[in-house]
């Protein structure tokens, strides 16, 4: 028992490094992921699968989408969908809450084309970037942060972005977030989604039982049209 409180009070912990390169790490106990031991793919590879990945979805989402619409309609698409938005904002709000965040940087170095262009597209990156590291950081439990964003009106300059996050949260918050949230999607499939596909599909097979009697019974008066000539 008091294996299972240590383990649930323990913490999973994220970093992420941009430095023209992006590396990433989320290691739990002796568990670790990150982007060192993660084996590139060719481009073979690459185009290979996603093809065959788009194929697939795009049979599943298409003939999920078709069921959805012919049971639920437009308007109970949207409702779903909003529902769906409540469910994800809200476990993304609790996680973002309990989320402990130890450093977080972000350095831009803005330039453009000319003195002109530079100073819109310095305009734009503040106007972007600044409110929602303020969300991130006003919502969280955050250590140490820096913002730094800043115009290089010269000829030969580059833009150049760096940016850290180094953070952690105790895994009974993911797992909890996980079971609530997951159990009111859960909900929504169940209450939901799968009457109304059952719903389409029963329409799709009457149509289709309609459109077969009405092809029978066109071949049947052509038959007897012959009939009647012969």
């Amino acid at each position: 028992m008091l294996l299972l409180v240590l383990l649930l009070l323990s913490s999973i912990h994220m970093s992420f490094l941009y430095d023209k390169k992006a590396k990433y790490e989320i290691r739990w106990l002796f568990i670790s992921l990150n982007s060192e031991n993660m084996k590139p793919k060719t481009e073979k590879e690459k185009k290979t699968e996603d093809k065959k990945d788009k194929k697939k979805k795009e049979k599943k989402e298409q003939s999920f989408i078709k069921k959805l619409y012919k049971g639920e309609g437009l308007q109970g698409i949207i409702d779903i969908l909003r529902e769906a938005a409540e469910i994800a904002k809200g476990a993304f709000k609790y996680v973002v809450k309990h989320l402990i965040i130890k450093k977080f940087i972000i350095d831009i170095c803005v330039s453009g084309k000319d003195a002109a262009d530079t100073a819109i597209l310095y305009g734009k990156v503040c106007a972007g970037v600044y409110p929602c590291a303020g969300v991130l950081v006003s919502n969280t439990n955050c250590k140490h942060y820096t913002v730094n964003i800043y115009p290089d009106f010269d000829e030969n300059a580059k833009t150049e972005i760096t940016a850290e996050f180094n953070g952690k949260i105790k895994l009974i918050f993911v797992l909890k977030a996980a079971v609530v949230y997951g159990l009111q999607a859960f909900k929504l499939y169940k209450n939901r989604v799968i009457p109304s596909i059952i719903r389409g599909e029963r329409k799709a097979e009457k149509k289709k039982a309609e459109n077969r009697g009405k092809a029978e019974n066109t071949v049947s008066d052509e038959n007897n049209s012959k009939e009647k000539e012969n």
